[in-house]
């Protein structure tokens, strides 16, 4: 529950966090600024980065892909929840659940070929470092609030 708890921090705090005119960060700076966190926090090598981070831009990209698909189902039934069926609504919570299984299914699959490009300490490193960037992101909002 805490980590969905994030993910929706996260999901809200980018498109905010890149609105903020003093600052003029886009998303790009966001995503540049996670490459180089990540990059020093994993330790990896130029030859590690090289076959790492195509994987994880694959992985990232399918994964927000399925945040959008979620998000868009979650809007529509949050636009007129009260006017649908039974079965509409169980359709929604069941697709919910499918998405949330493809996302750990899409996490396994990424866990397995980063294993194979890194070493296990640096993978366990990668979780922390993600981690640790939603939290600096969330630090660096408060602080431009």
């Amino acid at each position: 529950m805490k980590k969905l708890k994030y993910l929706f921090i996260l999901l809200f705090c980018i498109p905010a966090y890149t609105g903020i005119a003093q600052t003029g960060k886009t998303k790009q700076d966001i995503e540049a600024y996670k490459v180089a966190f990540i990059t020093k926090q994993v330790e990896l090598t130029p030859a590690e980065a090289q076959t790492f981070w195509p994987l994880y831009n694959d992985y990232q990209q399918k994964k927000e892909d399925l945040r959008q698909l979620q998000l868009k189902e979650n809007k529509k039934a949050n636009a007129d929840f009260s006017n649908l069926s039974d079965t509409e609504i169980e359709k929604l919570i069941d697709n919910q659940v499918i998405n949330e299984q493809k996302e750990v299914d899409l996490l396994k699959d990424f866990h397995k070929k980063a294993k194979a490009v890194l070493p296990a300490k640096k993978v366990a490193k990668l979780y922390k470092a993600e981690e640790d960037f939603k939290r600096e992101l969330i630090k660096l909002l408060k602080e431009k609030s």
